[in-house]
């Protein structure tokens, strides 16, 4: 088990969901994780666990849509572990409105969290990269970034801002061997889709969108990203995979 031997990771949005399950898979690989979420709580109990475990592993408690604070989760990364190979922007927030009803502040927030995050953390991240000319960046799109969906313009909107800014990423840091791919979940058991209530009509929504009539598991989104970020595809940059249960089939609108 060593895909990601060496490898200093930064997660963001680490402390629940999806980017603790990745925070657990790739220690698990052998990298070196720093976890940043704005949950101190479980952020600090996440890397005292991956510790406890063997694993190597850090919280910094990180706001991401604030320029000061990705700035300084880079430059503790490698100041910490002394190097930083894999970026992977995952942190994410919706809200549900419709546009005619959705606040500046909600728009703002949205956007913020899901766009100016995954932004702020390629922006520093890259610049490290250039200079040891390679690096991997994954950033976490969502089906909402290609399909639109009721009542989510400003996620949408965000997340689909995600996939260019990956794609242009790719292409334009290409020579310097840095990798850029974009991961697209569709439902998945998390806090943020309201899984994790044990709501029957949230679940049953869950099943009707993907068309093998389940919900995904944050382990599996995790392992979709463990290879993107792996030397298993060290050939792939700039695309969208999407780990959805076939929602891109049409699942969400039967």
């Amino acid at each position: 088990m060593s895909k990601l031997k060496t490898k200093t990771t930064i997660i963001t949005g680490a402390a629940n969901g999806i980017g603790l399950a990745a925070a657990r898979l790739f220690a698990a690989e052998g990298a070196a994780i720093v976890l940043a979420d704005v949950d101190v709580k479980n952020g600090e109990a996440a890397a005292e666990e991956i510790n406890r475990g063997n694993g190597q592993a850090l919280f910094v408690k990180t706001d991401v849509s604030i320029e000061t604070e990705m700035h300084g989760l880079v430059q503790t990364t490698l100041k910490h572990f002394g190097d930083l190979d894999i970026m992977y922007n995952n942190a994410g927030y919706q809200e549900t409105h419709k546009l005619h009803e959705l606040s500046d502040d909600s728009w703002n927030r949205q956007v913020d969290i899901n766009l100016r995050g995954s932004y702020l953390g390629c922006k520093f991240a890259v610049e490290h990269f250039m200079r040891k000319r390679s690096g991997t960046i994954l950033n976490t799109s969502s089906i909402a970034g290609v399909f639109p969906t009721c009542d989510r313009p400003a996620y949408n909107a965000a997340k689909g801002g995600v996939i260019m800014l990956t794609k242009n990423i790719a292409m334009e840091y290409g020579e310097y061997n840095i990798r850029a791919n974009v991961i697209c979940p569709g439902v998945v058991r998390t806090k943020m889709t309201g899984l994790l209530d044990n709501d029957p009509e949230s679940e049953e929504g869950g099943k009707r969108a993907s068309v093998l009539h389940r919900v995904g598991e944050p382990e599996e989104i995790a392992k979709a990203a463990l290879f993107l970020v792996s030397d298993d595809a060290s050939f792939i940059t700039g695309i969208s995979l999407f780990v959805d249960g076939g929602m891109n089939l049409g699942g969400l609108w039967r």
